[in-house]
């Protein structure tokens, strides 16, 4: 059986450009009076002046922030999240840099993957939240990578055509149900289809599957008709009744 730490030693490597960016959205205190300075010599990121007296604090833990990055290849689509721990000792900052949550669709899989909290390193099923009233991807910043035209390029979604921007819950919906969206796509299902892809409460999966789709292809095809409308209709014609527009 597969292990959580084996999804995590096969992701995908993020650009360096990624980390770059997360650690100059990380900004840096430089302590100094007219004698001393004390510098971490950082660059690129926002800088912070305070003044250094006998009372300034220069041990502490300064913040904790996360980041995700959106990657993908023709067979998998990944969402990774890194939390940077930034802490001060003697007035220097270091910052601690390490994979949090991770997501993986694949082979008709959704992987979730978390860090351990007991065991340094090592990685468990499911994802942890980031702050304590909070989700996974609560307070989370996402990385901006052209996510959009990359996998209507080159990802399982690339047979799927969609205009708003897409995020975390649109990617995990449209996995699952791609082949659907597809189909409904295809022949131009139009209210259903965007039912499915953007108000799936009105959607019953349990029933609207590619068999039912596939029954009901005459009934859908170039047309508006709601998941909703489709089912109240057949209901009505198993009672002998007859739909009237309106």
């Amino acid at each position: 059986m597969k292990t959580a730490d084996y999804y995590i030693e096969k992701r995908l490597q993020p650009p360096k450009s990624f980390f770059n960016w997360c650690y100059s959205q990380i900004p840096t205190i430089i302590f100094s009076n007219k004698d001393k300075v004390i510098s971490s010599n950082r660059k690129g990121c926002t800088v912070i002046k305070k003044r250094l007296n006998k009372n300034t604090r220069i041990d502490f833990n300064d913040c904790y922030k996360c980041f995700a990055i959106t990657l993908c290849t023709p067979k998998r689509i990944e969402i990774q999240s890194y939390g940077f721990y930034s802490r001060y000792n003697r007035g220097i900052q270091n910052i601690d840099c390490e994979l949090v949550n991770f997501e993986l669709f694949e082979n008709d899989e959704h992987i979730q993957c978390s860090q351990n909290y007991f065991v340094t390193g090592r990685y468990q099923f499911g994802l942890c939240r980031q702050y304590s009233m909070g989700g996974a991807y609560t307070g989370v910043v996402m990385y901006e990578n052209d996510i959009d035209n990359q996998l209507k390029q080159k990802s399982e979604l690339k047979y799927i055509e969609w205009k708003i921007p897409i995020n975390i819950w649109d990617i995990r919906r449209f996995y699952k149900y791609r082949r659907e969206i597809e189909f409904l796509q295809k022949i131009n299902a139009r209210q259903i289809v965007y039912e499915l892809m953007y108000s799936p409460t009105q959607c019953d999966m349990r029933i609207m599957n590619e068999k039912w789709l596939r029954k009901h292809k005459h009934e859908i095809k170039n047309s508006d008709f709601g998941f909703e409308k489709i089912i109240l209709d057949e209901k009505i014609r198993g009672r002998n009744g007859k739909p009237v527009p309106g």
